[in-house]
């Protein structure tokens, strides 16, 4: 049970990584990317915490957010940009680098 715990905390914590694969793999509004990550990883991302990464994440140029309407309903769907797309693919290229790195080697110094 506190595995799970554990475990769910590291996908929050890798939430703007997953928000950007999951619009890497299609375009998506806000809901569907939320469905994603709950249907694929057993995590809800709460709107209080998911709204402002999403907000960032557009701010700093990863994604870009249209507003279309759909079935009479406005809904803003997100997709990356060229910038978004590199430091993803980066991020995931070189993550266990980056979790040796930035952790595993820190934790060895003495």
């Amino acid at each position: 049970m506190y595995e799970q715990k554990i475990r769910d905390d590291c996908i929050r914590c890798m939430s703007d990584l997953i928000i950007l694969g999951v619009v890497h793999m299609e375009p998506a509004h806000a809901y569907k990317i939320r469905k994603v990550v709950l249907e694929k990883f057993g995590v809800t991302l709460y709107p209080g915490n998911f709204y402002p990464k999403l907000s960032r994440l557009e701010k700093n140029g990863m994604i870009k957010g249209k507003w279309i309407t759909e079935n009479h309903r406005k809904k803003k769907v997100y997709n990356l940009t060229t910038y978004g797309e590199k430091f993803f693919k980066d991020l995931v290229d070189n993550c266990l680098i980056i979790i040796y790195n930035d952790i595993l080697k820190r934790l060895e110094e003495r």
